[in-house]
């Protein structure tokens, strides 16, 4: 039984995954890179890579419960209505990405919430 809720388990974040490759990664690059290492790569990428969106997202919303699923629940739903709904009045990227690369296109009716919920999760349990 354990072996079946594992190999369930890395099906999902596999399928995960896929959904981010399928929707993000043309513009959101995987690699572990530094905001110092995307400053000087910048010129060849179209948006800040993911590994450096999601460092800044957990540097600026600070949640004051010592409790990781609420910290997860707040930062994907800011991630949900940011990726629907892009502005740069609630947006947290430093002012040099915004002016590099522009607000993030609205993805609404692009994406599905029910992949949604799956990307961000994923890209929250990842980076």
């Amino acid at each position: 039984m354990k072996s079946l809720i594992l190999i369930l388990f890395s099906l999902s974040l596999f399928a995960s995954e896929a959904l981010f490759d399928k929707h993000c990664v043309s513009c959101h690059f995987k690699q572990h890179i530094t905001f110092e290492q995307m400053k000087a790569q910048r010129q060849h990428i179209k948006a800040p890579p993911i590994s450096v969106v999601m460092e800044r997202m957990k540097e600026f919303i600070v949640v004051k419960v010592d409790d990781e699923d609420v910290q997860k629940a707040v930062i994907t739903a800011f991630m949900k209505d940011y990726i629907l709904e892009p502005s740069i009045d609630k947006g947290i990227c430093h002012v040099n990405c915004y002016v590099q690369f522009g607000t993030m296109p609205s993805q609404k009716g692009k994406v599905s919430l029910k992949d949604l919920d799956e990307i961000v999760s994923w890209v929250y349990d990842n980076y």
